[in-house]
């Protein structure tokens, strides 16, 4: 990691990065591996060969080689699916990084599902997305135990296969030694039965090399056998412990990711979908409300409309009667400035008129 990297920046390299630099060095084991199995079987072909050039006519050798090379293509077949299970989970990895340190968990899972292959890895991931969508984080740690479980499930029989492989080569060499070892006490009976006759000698002779054979041959099974459970023990074992160990380092480092890095994402991410939750349901509150109060004022106005245009029509229906009122009051005015014009008439016709004094005056 960086000096220079601080904040969650740093945090996700020291955890999800680290992960994968494991994941890669797995790779390269588990690459590297597959070209150890045909290798081992032609040097303990050619140790038979030399220690015992006639071992092809022992089924005994026969059956030790065999169980032997039958261990090394079970460890070919073996890190063949380990290496396409670290090719996964690189696939896996580089899904994961594409979706950035705050990742949209929906989009995230189907991303996952939809293009990149099944690994343990993957399921695991999955599985922590899942409950982080339900806004959920408590059951994380049990999560990682029950996968911790099953990845020592898997490790475990691996490492059994191999056990028995190697258990069975040693307990067939000790077999041998006692076939080695029987087949001497014949030759020791008859060279001890040989001393009674006169010919005795060549005859004890003969015995001897004959139980010397049978020792020979105790000591050869025990030797192959031997060698082949050494081979067994440096080579297969070794690399499968490293290449387990490495995955568990990368499981390791993936587990403190999702506990520092995405569990508290997911918290937070849960928070504020539930406080955008509640904006949405006051949202949809207010706008039913105002949705109602809509309702209400559109029938209102429905019914304001439908009186002014009754009003309206009462209007309309009164205008001939204003009409003919206003004539009336005309009319009205008329008879009354005519009235007026008599009532001077009158006046003036009742008035004397005046006299020349008054006048002069």
């Amino acid at each position: 990691m960086n000096s220079n990297q601080t904040g969650p920046e740093a945090l996700n390299y020291s955890t999800f990065d680290l992960a994968g630099k494991h994941l890669q060095r797995c790779r390269l084991y588990t690459f590297l591996a597959l070209f150890l199995p045909l290798p081992l079987i032609a040097g303990a072909v050619k140790g038979f060969f030399i220690y015992e050039p006639a071992w092809h006519k022992d089924p005994f050798l026969w059956g030790i080689l065999i169980l032997f090379a039958c261990g090394q293509i079970g460890a070919f077949f073996q890190m063949l699916n380990l290496n396409k299970g670290t090719r996964n989970a690189w696939k896996v990895f580089s899904a994961v990084r594409s979706g950035g340190d705050q990742p949209d968990l929906e989009s995230l899972q189907n991303k996952i599902l939809s293009k990149t292959p099944s690994c343990h890895i993957r399921d695991s991931i999955i599985r922590w997305i899942q409950l982080g969508i339900q806004g959920e984080t408590s059951g994380l740690e049990r999560m990682m135990e029950h996968a911790a479980t099953r990845r020592d499930q898997t490790a475990n029989k691996i490492m059994s296969f191999h056990t028995v492989i190697n258990r069975t080569t040693l307990k067939m060499g000790f077999l041998g030694t006692l076939i080695g070892l029987l087949m001497t006490f014949e030759p020791m009976k008859q060279a001890m039965f040989s001393l009674q006759n006169s010919a005795g000698e060549f005859k004890f002779i003969t015995d001897i090399v004959k139980a010397i054979d049978g020792n020979a041959y105790a000591i050869l099974t025990t030797l192959f056998a031997t060698g082949l459970s050494v081979f067994i023990e440096l080579l297969t074992f070794q690399i499968f412990e490293r290449v387990i160990s490495q995955f568990e380092m990368v499981n390791n480092n993936l587990d403190d990711w999702c506990l520092i890095h995405l569990q508290p994402w997911i918290k937070k991410s849960h928070r504020e979908g539930k406080n955008l939750e509640n904006t949405m349901k006051l949202q949809l509150y207010f706008s039913q409300q105002i949705a109602e109060v809509q309702k209400v004022m559109d029938e209102q106005l429905r019914t304001l409309a439908a009186f002014v245009k009754e009003t309206g029509r009462q209007v309309m229906s009164l205008a001939p009667f204003q009409q003919e009122l206003g004539v009336k009051i005309g009319q009205l005015a008329e008879y009354e400035k005519q009235y007026r014009q008599v009532l001077n008439a009158k006046m003036q016709s009742i008035v004397p008129p005046p006299t020349g004094r008054q006048n002069n005056e």
